[in-house]
């Protein structure tokens, strides 16, 4: 009983997620809408919790399956607000087709791939929870509004770089666009043993 409350409480503060999710391997694709993507990821955990409180029961073979979005070998472009993100093996090139200096692209490749590594690792998590004959529930919750929290963090992130790198912003006015901007303290990623405190506190 304790899950499906849990789980109606996040499911309640994301009801303006509710469309059906769609697969997306992005290692086949090269162009890709990044905001469908960050959706895509979103709304499959939304959908999965949605069921358990409908029909009472977890369904395992339904489980999200752990994905990440930037962080993938090879070159893809991502569009957020008309604006492309050009990738090559897990680093930013251009903005926008603006070549930023290496440090300002470094700063940004690094507050991207982190919080793409906590959702991806939230995600595993509360997977492998929901897999263990005696589950802690505090512990799934936790994990689940992490991922919510990152996947929120990161669609807020990309679409500021994407509204300073606007059309016809120059490599100047970009930069000192980015430099007036706040990114997230992404840096502080969560462990194992961090993840389980939260779930303690949570109790």
């Amino acid at each position: 009983m304790k899950l499906f409350i849990y789980l109606a409480g996040l499911i309640l503060s994301n009801l303006s997620y509710s469309a059906l999710a769609q697969s997306i391997d992005t290692n086949l694709v090269t162009n890709l809408d990044g905001k469908h993507a960050i959706e895509n990821l979103r709304n499959a955990r939304y959908l999965f919790n949605k069921e358990i409180i409908k029909n009472r029961k977890a369904e395992l073979s339904y489980l999200p399956k752990p994905e990440y979005i930037f962080n993938k070998s090879g070159e893809q472009t991502f569009t957020f607000k008309d604006i492309k993100f050009l990738f090559k093996d897990k680093k930013i090139v251009s903005i926008n087709g603006i070549m930023a200096s290496p440090e300002i692209l470094a700063t940004l490749t690094n507050e991207l791939m982190i919080l793409d590594k906590q959702q991806c690792f939230f995600t595993e998590k509360s997977n492998q929870e929901y897999l263990k004959a005696n589950r802690n529930l505090n512990y799934i919750v936790t994990a689940d509004r992490n991922f919510f929290s990152s996947l929120s963090i990161l669609n807020a992130t990309v679409e500021e770089i994407a509204t300073i790198a606007k059309q016809n912003t120059s490599k100047i006015a970009f930069e000192l666009g980015l430099a007036k901007m706040r990114l997230p303290k992404a840096n502080n990623f969560l462990s194992d043993k961090d993840l389980k405190s939260q779930a303690l506190v949570a109790k």
